[in-house]
C-alpha cells in the first residue's frame, strides 16, 4: 500500500482529537481506500494498524455518547464503514473489541443513533450527515453481531434483569435479547448495508445454544410477516428475512436445524411458485432463496463420517500398562503351548 504513511496519519490526526476529526479527512480517507476496491487484500498490511486505533476510539466514543450528541460516534463509523465496504466485515471485525460489559451500552447507543432526525439540507454536508447515520448503524450492528458470540449467559450481561432472576422471564431469554431481536426485525425491511448486517446479528444471536425460545419465535415470526407482507413491504422485507434463514443454516446446530427443514423447505417451494411476492423479479432475492434451498437441502442429507477422519482419543497410562501387562502374559502363555516336546537322544 502505497499511501501507508498518509492513512496512518489521517487515522492518528482522528484519534489525536478524539474523533472530531473524523468528518474533516472523510473524503481524502474515503479516495485512498477506494483504490483498491479490486484488490482489497493489499490493505492487509496495515489494516490492524488503521482498524485498531479506529474500534478504540468508537468504543471510547460509545462510553460517554449521550442521546443529544452522537457526531463522534457517527464520524469514526463511517471511516470504519469505509473499510467494511472495501475490505469485507468478516476481515475487519476481528479487530473489534469484544468485551462483555460493552453489549447493553453498544446497543443503547445503537438507539441513540436510530433515534437521531435526519437532516433534511439538499446541500452536500447535509447528504454526507443522513448517510452517516446509516452507515452508523451498520457498523454499530456488525460490532453487536461479534459481542452476541461472547460465551456467557445473556442473563448475566442484562442489567434489566433482577439479581434474583435466575433466568429469563416472560418469553423465556432476556430482554435484552428480546429488545435486540425486534430492532433486527425492522431493519430487515430496510435495502443497503442495514439490512445486511441486522440479518448477521439476528441469526448470530438466535442460533446461541441458550436462545431456543428466540429461535423459535423467529421462526413463527417470519412465517407470519412473509403471509400478510403486501407486495411493496415484500420487495424489501424478503430478501432480508431470505437472508436472514441462509445464515442461520450455516451457523446453527444440525440437530436443531434438522426439526425445521421439513417445513421450511415446503414454505420454500410455496413461496418459489407465489407469484404475488415479487420473487421471480426480485434478483437478489432468487438468490437468497436458491441459497436457502441449498443449505436446507445440505442438513436433510444424512451425515457421512470419513473413514479418514482422525478421532481423538484420551489415553490412560494406567490402562495402556495394564493392557501391555495382559498381553505379554497371554503371548507368553501362547507361546509355550505351541512349542512342540521336544525328543529325548
Amino acid at each position: 500500500m502505497e499511501e501507508a504513511a498518509e492513512i496512518l496519519s489521517l487515522v492518528d490526526s482522528v484519534v489525536t482529537s478524539n474523533g472530531t476529526d473524523a468528518w474533516t479527512i472523510y473524503d481524502r480517507y474515503k479516495a485512498i481506500l477506494t483504490k483498491y476496491q479490486e484488490q482489497p487484500q493489499l490493505l492487509d498490511g496495515c489494516l490492524e494498524a488503521i482498524v485498531q486505533p479506529l474500534a478504540s476510539l468508537l468504543r471510547q466514543s460509545a462510553l460517554s455518547t449521550t442521546a443529544l450528541n452522537t457526531s463522534t460516534v457517527q464520524g469514526v463509523c463511517r471511516l470504519l464503514h469505509v473499510l467494511v465496504t472495501v475490505r469485507g466485515y468478516k476481515t475487519v471485525v476481528r479487530f473489534f473489541p469484544h468485551e462483555a460489559a460493552d453489549l447493553e451500552r453498544v446497543f443503547q447507543v445503537l438507539g441513540f443513533v436510530t433515534n437521531t432526525n435526519p437532516v433534511v439540507d439538499g446541500s452536500e454536508t447535509g447528504q454526507g450527515k443522513s448517510l452517516a447515520l446509516w452507515e452508523s448503524q451498520a457498523v454499530l450492528m456488525l460490532w453487536l453481531s461479534i459481542l452476541v458470540l461472547l460465551p456467557f449467559d445473556l442473563v448475566i450481561l442484562d442489567s434489566s434483569v433482577g439479581a434474583e432472576s435466575s433466568g429469563a422471564k416472560g418469553k423465556g431469554y432476556p430482554p435484552l435479547a428480546a429488545n435486540i431481536m425486534e430492532v433486527c426485525k425492522v431493519y430487515l425491511e430496510h435495502p443497503g448495508a442495514v439490512r445486511e448486517m441486522a440479518a448477521l446479528l439476528l441469526a448470530r444471536l438466535i442460533t446461541r445454544p441458550d436462545m431456543p425460545a428466540a429461535f423459535a419465535d423467529f421462526m413463527h415470526w417470519q412465517h407470519a410477516a412473509l403471509s400478510n407482507a403486501s407486495r411493496s413491504k415484500a420487495v424489501f422485507l424478503l430478501p432480508g428475512v431470505l437472508q436472514t434463514l441462509a445464515l442461520i443454516f450455516k451457523l446453527g446446530h444440525r440437530d436443531q436445524l434438522l426439526q425445521l427443514a421439513p417445513s421450511l423447505w415446503q414454505q420454500l417451494l410455496a413461496m418459489l411458485a407465489d407469484n404475488s411476492n415479487g420473487l421471480g423479479s426480485n434478483t437478489l432475492a432468487r438468490k437468497l432463496a436458491v441459497k436457502l434451498a441449498q443449505r436446507v437441502g445440505l442438513t436433510l442429507l444424512p451425515p457421512q463420517l470419513a473413514g479418514w477422519r482422525y478421532v481423538q482419543n484420551a489415553a490412560d497410562l494406567s490402562m495402556n500398562l495394564a493392557g501391555n501387562t495382559a498381553a505379554a502374559a497371554a503371548a507368553t502363555t501362547d507361546t509355550g503351548a505351541a512349542l512342540p516336546p521336544v525328543a529325548a537322544e
